[in-house]
């Protein structure tokens, strides 16, 4: 049952929701010629998203636009899924659907413009054709416009709140796209608060429900977190981790969520109401260059090669994340298999699943039944706007001080100084976006502008510390190989002085040094002869003859040194006793 107000009278919408299946089954115009039969084999050249909503700038009415043909045909009475994509702007919305597309095998040109100066945000809600995938199953995949879009007015940003209320009632799977530093049980507060706006506004959650978690198999939507991330997280307990979280925490947030999608899963006695699933994000110049194919490439089979090649060239091959493209595409993939695996057909107030057919009636009606709703007065969702806001303003800053310090690290600066000077720069802008001190918009935005700040500065950090490391190794080197150089030269000089010594020592006392040497080889001799001519006596055998001959090499030479000696002392003698000056006879 719903609750919709205007002034001076309410009405329950959800009466009027569930007489829309009560309408006839053919609802205005028969299929047009050149439409395309859902479940037709298509080939991988893209085909044009269809635009299903626009909003007025200046009313904030919600324009249905009827392409008739897309819920006729054979199919128009078969069971429909309907996949909506949802989150902020430049999340990635239209390029996770793009791709999502592709791997249905039913590749559809979502608008997608994420990067660079001409980027175009999404504008109101775009949807592929119907997609007949294996089994029979018809399942339509929608990209809606941006909750925090900064060109937004009050007015948009309530059509925009409107319309995923009445898409909350006929949508199997809810995918909400984040790109933020970390997933954490406070990002449940975005998902919480617009529920609960929902259920307290527009359309109140049935009675028969009232206080109670949705079962597996209640009439509810399915919920996935999509989560765009700079590294590999994926983490299949994720879930799990984050509701534990909020349960201790956030039970009222987490309560909500419980009431409004239903169960997934369970893990260590806990329900789960969603699952999270990262999606990595092609980095740096690689991003760019997916953009430009994104733009430029007009069927699935050649997008799909040229992104699985994009490689980061700043890994090595062997590195998990080298291919940067493969791992992208794989996530997609992992998301594609999540979403067939928990989705379902919605019931209409009938209990009869929706189809192709009554999806558009409730479509067309419903909007024109939620464009009587005023507007929608709540605390919290002005306060989630401030949020949005300095958040934006925030990352950008960031990313700005992030490409000063690339320059800095090219011109090779003190970065650890840099870093210093630029987190001063990043205070001074904070305090100038003027949020209210301790406000629950200062400490969300706070806490993105740490942990940007954190991921910002950490690859520059590191290096730093590491080439000072680095540079202390090397002059620690240095230092060693003085040390080792200073060290030889010293053992030279002191095997010089003691060789100088030495011969000092037997210039000095020559004749006990050489009566010591004469001894020993006399001796030595006399023992040579003695014991080589009688043969009695032998110790070691006979003595080497090379051994006699040096010793009486020594007696020659200590001989001649002494003759040298005595003849130097002489002639300084006779220099002294002669008169000085003139001649004597």
């Amino acid at each position: 049952m719903a609750r919709c107000c205007r002034t001076g009278s309410c009405f329950q919408l959800a009466a009027v929701l569930a007489g829309l299946a009560t309408l006839p089954a053919v609802f205005g115009v028969a299929m047009a010629p050149a439409a395309i039969a859902i479940g037709q084999q298509k080939n991988d050249m893209f085909q044009k998203a269809l635009q299903l909503f626009r909003f007025d700038n200046n009313t904030g009415h919600i324009e249905f636009i009827d392409h008739s043909y897309l819920y006729d045909g054979e199919a128009s009475n078969k069971p429909l899924e309907v996949i909506a994509v949802f989150g902020t702007t430049s999340s990635g919305k239209s390029t996770a659907c793009r791709f999502l597309s592709c791997s249905l095998k039913d590749p559809t040109d979502f608008p997608s413009s994420t990067i660079g100066a001409n980027h175009v945000p999404t504008r109101g809600l775009w949807a592929s054709h119907m997609v007949d995938i294996e089994g029979g199953r018809n399942i339509v995949l929608l990209d809606i416009e941006g909750t925090d879009n900064s060109e937004q007015d009050m007015h948009i940003s309530q059509a925009l709140t409107k319309l995923l209320a009445l898409l909350s009632e006929v949508t199997s799977v809810f995918i909400q796209l984040r790109r933020t530093p970390t997933i954490q049980s406070s990002d449940l507060e975005d998902l919480a608060s617009f529920v609960s706006r929902v259920r307290s506004t527009l359309l109140r959650r049935p009675d028969s429900f009232s206080g109670k978690d949705a079962g597996e198999h209640d009439n509810f939507p399915a919920l996935l977190i999509a989560h765009v991330l700079s590294y590999d997280v994926y983490d299949t307990s994720q879930a799990y981790k984050i509701t534990k979280q909020a349960l201790e925490k956030q039970s009222d947030v987490i309560g909500t969520i419980h009431e409004n999608y239903i169960q997934l899963g369970r893990h260590e006695g806990v329900n789960l109401h969603f699952e999270y699933l990262p999606i990595y994000e092609v980095p740096g110049p690689r991003a760019r260059e997916l953009q430009r194919y994104i733009d430029t490439i007009d069927n699935s089979t050649e997008l799909l090669s040229k992104v699985g090649a994009l490689a980061d060239k700043n890994t090595e091959p062997d590195e998990p994340l080298h291919w940067a493209g493969r791992k992208f595409l794989e996530d997609i993939d992992r998301l594609r298999n999540k979403i067939l695996a928990v989705s379902r057909p919605r019931l209409d107030g009938e209990n009869r699943r929706i189809t192709p057919r009554t999806f558009r009636q409730l479509l067309k009606r419903g909007v024109e039944e939620m464009n009587k709703v005023g507007p929608l007065s709540n605390v919290h969702f002005w306060e989630k706007i401030e949020i949005d806001s300095c958040t934006k303003h925030v990352q950008s800053q960031v990313t700005e001080i992030g490409e000063k310090l690339k320059v800095a690290e090219q011109m090779d600066k003190d970065i650890l100084q840099e870093i210093d000077r630029l987190k001063q720069e990043l205070e001074i802008f904070f305090q100038d976006l003027g949020l209210r001190t301790d406000g629950a918009a200062d400490r969300a935005c706070r806490e993105v502008l740490d942990v940007q700040w954190r991921l910002t500065k950490g690859p520059y950090e590191t290096r730093a510390v590491q080439k000072q490391l680095d540079k202390a190794k090397t002059d620690a080197e240095k230092a060693r190989e003085q040390v080792e150089a200073a060290n030889k030269i010293a053992e030279e000089e002191k095997r010089k002085r003691q060789q100088d010594a030495w011969s000092a020592y037997v210039e000095r006392n020559f004749p006990w040094v050489a009566a010591i040497f004469a001894s020993f080889a006399i001796i030595l001799h006399k023992f040579a002869s003695c014991c080589g001519s009688s043969g009695a006596v032998q110790i070691a055998g006979h003595p080497d003859p090379a051994l006699v001959a040096s010793m009486r090499q020594m007696e020659t030479e200590l001989v001649t040194l002494r003759v040298a000696q005595q003849s130097g002392a002489a002639k300084a003698k006779a220099k002294q006793q002669s008169p000085k000056g003139g001649n004597h006879r």
